[in-house]
């Protein structure tokens, strides 16, 4: 099996050192070391890419000085290359996004969820043990996430827009708040997690945080949070993308090496 990463961070790294220790012939580009050139990505039975695979028409690399154009990339390979990828258009068979995946999402959240707790620790001068912790979201990670925060003892509230996920969280022993009527959770907020893909504070909710709390945004864009109003009003906005590889570039390659492993076995291409 000949596999090419290209672009990504710490985990993509992590990923292809896994496939390699399985006997795969695997190439890196764009990842720190000896960058290649992208036709050296070419032959390969698959190319994986990173979450966001592209960043403004470009391969997101991070680890590379190199800028190099997504679209040459995507030119490497031919009519038998499977692209897997964060983010990928749904073209045809041959592009696969991962990150769409239920098996990596659920895994992912773990990461996610003790990254954000690091941050809360980090960022916070008090302890977690009775803050009152305000989680906006009850999706996998706000699951994880609000467990983690109540092994700590935290008073957890827990904030939604469906009321499936307010009786879920309710059942689970959390406090809860709905999303349009907030007001008094987020008042007693010591921290703010935020896990929802969508503004959901805007003026009036900042107006209500209290001075300096962390609000650790771990949405993607545009994130939960007017980040206008969030100045207007001194939020402490802090932004934690992509935190499975910062804080855990192992654990995180692993995740991508069983969800890259199980689309190979789905299309045939290894065992």
């Amino acid at each position: 099996m000949k596999l090419a990463f290209a672009g990504g961070d710490l985990r993509m790294i992590a990923a292809a050192e896994l496939f390699k220790r399985d006997g795969a012939d695997v190439v890196c580009a764009f990842l720190g070391e000896d960058d290649i050139q992208p036709e050296a990505l070419r032959d390969r039975d698959a190319i994986i890419l990173p979450l966001p695979y592209e960043k403004g028409g470009r391969l997101n690399s991070p680890m590379s000085d190199r800028a190099i154009g997504i679209g040459e990339i995507l030119a490497a390979g031919n009519a038998d290359t499977l692209f897997i990828g964060g983010g990928l258009p749904q073209q045809n068979g041959s592009f696969i996004d991962y990150a769409k995946r239920e098996d990596f999402l659920i895994a992912n959240a773990v990461p996610t969820a003790e990254g954000a707790i690091e941050i809360a620790l980090r960022e916070s001068n008090i302890t977690l043990n009775g803050a009152s912790v305000l989680v906006l979201g009850f999706g996998r990670i706000g699951k994880y996430l609000s467990g983690l925060l109540s092994s700590f003892n935290a008073k957890v509230t827990v904030a939604a827009r469906k009321s499936e996920a307010l009786t879920l969280a309710r059942i689970s022993g959390y406090r809860t708040a709905g999303i349009s009527d907030m007001h008094a959770a987020i008042s007693e907020a010591d921290i703010i997690f935020n896990t929802v893909p969508a503004i959901v504070f805007g003026e009036s909710e900042c107006s209500f945080v209290k001075n300096r709390i962390p609000f650790i945004e771990l949405a993607s864009s545009p994130g939960g949070i007017d980040e206008i109003s969030a100045k207007n009003h001194g939020v402490n906005l802090i932004k934690a993308p992509a935190l499975p590889g910062k804080t855990a570039s192992l654990t995180a390659g692993r995740i991508v090496y069983d969800v890259v492993l199980s689309i190979l076995r789905e299309r045939g291409l290894c065992k």
